[in-house]
This record gives structure tokens, sequence and C-alpha cells, in this order.
């Protein structure tokens, strides 16, 4: 019997909550970073980032995030979608993305929007979506730790949910042959070894 540790659970549920939900967050995180771009796009007119990307490198920081007003909240955009406030929502090894800003604006509120403009309902609506995601994924992992938390090793859980088995194979520590315990110093003394090739 292979004992199911809570590593193991963890890793079980990691995987099965990225088969079930990874296209959700990925396209949860392609709207946020084109919520930033959008922004950005907004604020930056297409010959000023002309002009900024003309300049020679170093001379303009660039940063991660645009931080804007929308309806009464500030709110955080980043340029790859990566979401800092809902950890259920972050994509591993997402690459970042990075835009040039002028030095008094890389961390000031760079635009407001009311309720009514355009762009603060594409980022009410992805926000609404994000946060409706991540509290799937937490009730989705919630309810999937509570079963798993009744089994005491993989062969049980896989008997008990057959469907599983596939990613329990990729959780399962492959078997060691464990060798039996031998008094092997005492033996080696008693008997005199090793010895000489004559005897």
């Amino acid at each position: 019997m292979t004992r199911l540790t809570n590593d193991m659970r963890n890793d079980l549920a990691d995987r099965m909550i990225d088969h079930t939900f990874s296209e959700e967050v990925r396209n949860v995180c392609l709207a946020h970073a084109d919520c930033a771009k959008m922004v950005y796009e907004d604020v930056f007119t297409s010959s000023m980032r002309e002009r900024m990307n003309e300049l020679p490198d170093g001379w303009l920081p660039k940063v991660a995030s645009v931080r804007v007003q929308s309806q009464e909240s500030v709110v955080n955009l980043t340029f790859n979608g990566y979401f800092y406030h809902l950890p259920k929502l972050r994509i591993k090894n997402h690459e970042e993305t990075r835009m040039l800003f002028p030095y008094n604006m890389q961390s000031d509120v760079v635009a407001v929007y009311d309720g009514s403009h355009a762009i603060a309902h594409v980022i009410t609506t992805m926000l609404a979506q994000a946060n409706a995601t991540s509290k799937r994924i937490e009730g989705a992992r919630l309810s999937l730790m509570q079963t798993l938390n009744k089994f005491h090793t993989v062969e049980k859980m896989v008997e008990a949910w057959p469907e599983i088995r596939p990613i329990a194979e990729k959780i399962t520590p492959a078997a060691k042959p464990q060798l039996p315990a031998l008094p092997i110093a005492h033996l080696n003394e008693l008997f005199k070894l090793p010895v000489a090739d004559d005897v």
C-alpha cells in the first residue's frame, strides 16, 4: 500500500484544478492584460508611444502594471495579466511584460474613468469574471480536499474513485525495493570477512 501524504494530496489537487480550470484562467488573464493595454493606449497616444520607443534604452523606466481609477476603486492592471491579489488565478511561469512610462507617472493613477465610460465597463466586467473564477476554483479545491482527506492510501482512493487513476499515477512515487535489514558489520567481524580468494 502507498500512503497518501498531504504533499501528494496537494499535488493531486493542483493537477486536477489545472486540468479543469486552466483554459478559463488563461482567458481571464488575457482579458486582464487586454484591459491594461487598453488603458495604456488610451493614456498615451500612438505618437507619444512612438516618441517613447525612439528614446535610447534606459532613458525611461519600464513598468509591469498601470494604476487606474475605475468608478470608485483604484485598480492595478498588469500588462501580462498576472493577478497579484487572486492567487488562484496565477499561471505558473508567467512571463513578465513591461511598458515604457514617463518617470513622473510610473507609480501614479494614470487615468480616472467614471461608470459611464466604456473602459470602466470593460474593467468591471473583467474583474467580476476573475473573482467568479477564483471563487469556483476555491470551492472546487475545498470539496476535493475534503474527499481526499478521507483516504489514507492511494490504492483505496483509486478503488473508490477509479476515474482518478490516470492523475493518481502521476503523483505516486515509484516504489523503491527495500533491502532486508542485516547486521552486516557484526557478521563481517564474526566470520572475518572479506576473505582471501583461496578460501
